[in-house]
């Protein structure tokens, strides 16, 4: 097996701080090794207030619990959080929410986005659809966030579809 070295981008600005740890991982069937920054480093911001490093990852579950909870406080209904750890490789944890109108859905995808990034500074990878189009996926990797109105919940039926998933939280 042949060892590659790759360096990770730079991230919060030129030039890059130091590296100090390497971690292993196989792509391909090759074995590879990545080259992380360390985790216990501290950054400041213009303010002169210490924040934690753009590339520490917060642990997925606390993300969806917080999803969940910045769901539950624009009056989400039927909000189901799904553990997807042992069925799939797309994401640990979906969370499923209803809004019953389109200005619903879009208050309650800005507000999941806002609450992440200001308690956990996360931005989404992506987000897809519009409270129009009554779906709006908020995509974390790890955790995803579906916000449906009453009748593409029912049409789609996520739950469903993902039924050997193991149910963490259910709120009516």
């Amino acid at each position: 097996m042949k060892l590659k070295q790759c360096r990770l981008a730079p991230v919060g600005g030129w030039p890059p701080r130091p590296l100090n740890y390497e971690r292993s991982q196989i792509i391909d069937g090759e074995k590879t090794q990545k080259i992380v920054r360390s985790t216990t480093a501290r950054r400041t911001t213009r303010t002169g207030r210490s924040r934690q490093p753009a590339d520490i990852v917060p642990d997925s579950l606390n993300l969806a619990r917080l999803a969940v909870a910045a769901a539950a406080d624009k009056k989400g209904d039927n909000i189901v959080l799904l553990d997807l750890r042992n069925l799939s490789s797309v994401a640990d944890y979906f969370v499923i929410a209803t809004g019953n109108v389109d200005r619903q859905i879009e208050a309650i995808a800005d507000n999941i986005v806002e609450a992440l990034k200001r308690t956990q500074r996360v931005s989404p990878r992506r987000v897809e659809g519009t409270g129009q189009s009554g779906w709006v996926l908020i995509d974390y990797g790890d955790v995803v966030v579906h916000l449906f109105t009453p009748t593409l919940r029912t049409y789609y039926s996520l739950e469903s579809l993902w039924s050997a998933a193991t149910v963490l939280l259910r709120m009516q």
